[in-house]
Order: structure tokens, then sequence, then C-alpha cells
């Protein structure tokens, strides 16, 4: 299958809005392929594998376009579906939806904070390009508005564009709305609550909608696009934190015998993956109703996992596996049956493979960190990929946060994976995983394989990501006072 040539690595950058074409055309697009190749190409990405995959129905006309559907999930751990091999009844939907799909069974976030994940979701760049590395503070937390995002690219290529999203870490304020004609942040918010608690957990407060809200004014919008060609985006916030409920019909499902305050919120964190399950089900449905599931693309991720007491942890932000291996399944119209890969691959892979798949035109000198998974698919991806990820605090350390002043950055090879520990721009420590015999990661072995260590954190320095000095911008008093009420700064 054709290779998208994309620059891969620290070299690529952001794809700059000003190489856009004028919206009637009158200056030339880059063409990845020329016509004739493009539509070779697009029969072969549709039925993707002809060996794990059968084909049904028509072929779709070229005319048509293919819709695209993206459904993140906030804070849901992979390993609490059932598809993903969890026992208890959690996500039947998904399920469902998963034995059509293909299943990437080893998906690492770029971050374990939500707005950073979702940046590289929708960029396909590693958060040292895209720049949006802080969920709070005076620099690094808003996504730069030169920075090309997956619905820019879908709104110059003649789609609608909507997103729907449940709570306040993907809102205006970190500048994820880009490109998005609709655009619904409508939940409730109070000024006085302290989103940044003492210990350093975030807490939205009432800055949040439950799934079945979100849906609501998601399906609405679809009806009206039943038509015309879209992208939406959906956003799914429940499992974050308990604050907001699901109703007690869930709760009741996952009830523990034991009244363990971990156990107890352990079932909490399952019954709200069950309440949003079905809000996704009354999705899929409208799709079918409206008769357009057979021409829509569907990807669902989540951005980062949860620590549910694993590593002594319980939120997330930090970078063990349990926290940044994602939710990630590709539905694409006309496959029957399941794939499952187990290669590595990230969440900056998204974008190119919608890329390739939808046949989207690209600005000229477009670059992504991500590669098209369908090379993957088709298992003529040769080379294994490298995943990257962080955890940035001391952006914002000297501003007198309550977070913890530590950074953190991650590299694997798939079989390896290192995490450097910094402190106030100092080094820490370092961990080394053997993924192969230490899936869990409870065994440091840097000191045991240093020429290892020392290879990946080369790999890791040459990426040029690390935070020496935190830049000190000045910040005006309203700015200030602002940033304490919200419980940002002292």
């Amino acid at each position: 299958m054709y290779k998208l040539k994309m620059a891969i690595g620290t070299k690529s950058m952001p794809i700059r809005k000003e190489d856009w074409v004028s919206p009637d055309k009158t200056r030339p697009l880059a063409s990845m392929k020329p016509n004739t190749l493009r539509w070779m190409i697009w029969i072969v990405s549709l039925a993707f594998l002809v060996s794990a995959y059968a084909c049904k129905g028509e072929r779709p006309s070229r005319d048509r376009k293919m819709n695209l559907l993206l459904i993140t999930l906030d804070t849901l751990r992979a390993d609490h579906l059932g598809f993903y091999g969890y026992p208890k009844n959690t996500s039947p939907t998904l399920d469902t939806l998963a034995s059509a799909s293909v299943i990437f069974d080893q998906a690492i976030a770029q971050s374990a904070i939500t707005p950073v994940s979702h940046a590289s979701i929708l960029t396909g760049l590693n958060p040292y390009h895209h720049q949006l590395r802080s969920l709070h503070g005076g620099v690094g937390y808003e996504l730069p508005d030169s920075c090309l995002t997956l619905a820019e690219l879908m709104k110059a290529n003649g789609y609608a564009t909507g997103g729907f999203v449940s709570a306040f870490p993907v809102t205006l304020h970190y500048g994820l709305h880009q490109g998005f004609e609709t655009w619904d942040e409508k939940f409730q918010k109070e000024d006085d609550i302290r989103i940044l608690t003492d210990n350093g957990i975030v807490n939205t407060g009432r800055a949040q909608r439950a799934a079945d809200e979100t849906t609501t004014k998601a399906i609405a919008w679809l009806r009206q696009q039943a038509k015309t060609s879209f992208f939406a985006w959906i956003h799914y916030f429940d499992v974050h934190d308990p604050l907001i409920l699901p109703p007690q019909e869930y709760l009741r499902r996952f009830l523990p015998k034991s009244q363990n305050q971990a156990d107890v919120l352990r079932a909490i964190y399952d019954a709200e993956i069950a309440f949003i399950d079905d809000q996704i089900k009354r999705v899929l449905r409208e799709l079918e109703d409206l008769q357009i599931r057979e021409n829509t693309v569907l990807a669902v991720l989540s951005d980062h996992g949860e620590g549910l007491g694993d590593h002594q942890w319980w939120g997330h932000s930090i970078l063990y596996k349990e926290q940044i291996r994602l939710v990630f399944l590709l539905s694409v119209p006309g496959r029957s049956e399941s794939l499952r890969l187990s290669s590595l691959v990230r969440s900056i892979d998204l974008v190119p493979t919608i890329v390739e798949l939808m046949d989207l035109d690209l600005p000229v000198g477009s670059r992504f960190d991500g590669v098209s998974l369908l090379e993957l698919i088709d298992k003529s991806l040769t080379q294994p990929l490298t995943s990257y990820s962080e955890s940035i605090n001391d952006l914002t350390a000297y501003y007198g946060s309550q977070m913890q002043n530590e950074s953190l950055y991650s590299v694997s090879d798939g079989q390896w994976k290192l995490i450097l520990h910094r402190e106030h721009s100092r080094d820490k420590r370092l961990e080394l995983f053997d993924l192969q015999s230490d899936p869990h990661e409870l065994r440091d072995l840097s000191e045991k394989h240093p020429e290892i260590a020392i290879r990946l954190r080369n790999h890791l320095e040459g990426m040029h990501a690390i935070v020496l000095d935190p830049p000190r911008p000045a910040i005006d008093e309203e700015t200030k006072k602002r940033l304490k009420s919200l419980g940002y700064i002292k």
C-alpha cells in the first residue's frame, strides 16, 4: 500500500494555516497522490485486509464522501472494557462495535493530561511540537492558532464540523475548538470553585456535564447534517471523577460487596463507563436511523487512563502503563470482522490515518509526528514505532502552584520503556521497564541494564522535548486574580 510521505520524528513542525489554499481553490493544494491512484488506494483501504475483512454491499461512490465521527473517552482505562479483557459487563456497545473494527492493543497517549493529550489526538503532533503542554498557569496551556487541527483539515476539505465537549479541560480556554463551525461547551461553571485542590488534583467541579446531555446536543446536530458530509467530535468526561454520578440503575449494577472506599470508587468508575456506553449506543442508533452509519468512519479513543490505586496513585498525570495506555479502535464501513493488532501505536497516528483513509488534501509542506496506521494494518509497515509521552508540571512551578513540581518524560520502543523524572529542571531519577516480562511496570531495571537506559535517554534527549528552564512571562494583575480564584496559584 502507498506510504504517506510524512516527516516523522524530531524534525516535524506544526502545519501552518497560512499554507492552506483559499476556499475557492484559486491556489493549488498539495495532493498526496494523483487522482487515479488515489481512487485505487481508496478501494484498497475500504477493503482493508483482503484476508481479514469481508466487504459487503456496493462500492462507495467516489462522489460520496465518508463522514467521520471521533469519540474521545476522558480518563478511561483500556483494561476496564470488555473487548480488552475486562470481566465485568461495562461496555456491551463498544464490545459489539469492536467485533467489526480494528482494535489497537498497545496504543499509547502522548500525555496523561487531558488538554495535552487531546491536542496530540487532534493535530498528529507530539506536545513539544504543538506546544500545549500544561493544564494550568501562564504559559503552555493553549494550542497555538498556528497549529492545524483535524477539524480545520476536514473543514478545508468540505466537511461540516461540530464539536461537543463535556468538561473544562477541553474548552475554548485550551484552544481545542479550532476548526469547528459548531462548538458546544454549554455546561454549568462556577467561578468560586477551586479547580486545583491542595493535593494537586484538578477538580473541575460543576464545569462539566453528564454524557447524556452531551449526547443529546450531538444527536441534534447530526440530524441537521444527515445529508451533508461531516466531522463530529463527541467528548465524554463522566469517568474522570465521581462528582457527577450516573443514574442509580448503573450504580446498583456494579455495587461492590465490600464497603471499602477504594472498591466503591472503582465500582462508580465502572458504572460511569456503562453509562457512557449506553450513550454511545444512542449515537450509533441515530446514525442507523439517519441511514448514514454505513457511510461513517468511527474512531474511539481515550485520552489517557487512571491510576485507580496502581503504583500507589489514584488519579492520572503520571506515565505508568495504566495511565497512558489508550482505548483505540477504528471502525470503517464495509468491515464485518475484527482485527486485533499488538504493535505499539500512538494517539498521534490518528490524524495521518484519517488523512489516508479519507483521501484528504493537505496543505503544502504538511508534516505529522504520527504515521498512517493503514500501513501497519496491511503489514507493510516494517519499522517498529517509538512512543513519546510527557507530563509537565514545572511550567507553572514558579507561580507557587500546589501541584507537585515534577515533570515526567517517557519513551518506549515497544519492549523497553524509560521514564525520566525531573524536579525543578534537575535530574531526579530514571526508571526502566521490560514490557515483555513486566507488563505492569513493577520492576525498575535501570541499574541492571544501564546501556538500554542510556540508549533510550539519548533518544529522548534527541527529541529536544525536555523543558530545562520554564519561561516566566509577565502576568497582569487581573489574570493573577483569576488564577487565584480558580485555585491555580496561591
